[in-house]
């Protein structure tokens, strides 16, 4: 069922739109993560980020796929 956006203005319905997409980009990450497509899954991740750069999962996720192919200076960069 789609969300009434009607009441929102431009901006506000933008933000909403862009978290969706990146809920989306995000669980595509995770299965390319799942299946070790390490390098798609980190820019399935980084798509997500720059639709919602609030959403601290998306950035432990693209953290979590450093540690997994023992990149740690990379994990621990993108932690911070």
């Amino acid at each position: 069922e789609e969300e009434d956006l009607s009441h929102l203005s431009p901006e506000e319905k933008k933000k909403k739109e862009d978290a969706k997409l990146a809920i989306e980009a995000k669980e595509r990450g995770n299965k390319l993560y799942k299946s070790k497509k390490f390098d798609d899954a980190l820019s399935a991740y980084d798509e997500a980020i720059a639709l919602d750069p609030t959403n601290m999962t998306f950035i432990s996720n693209k953290a979590a796929v450093y540690f997994t192919t023992k990149k740690y200076d990379e994990c621990i960069e993108a932690c911070k």
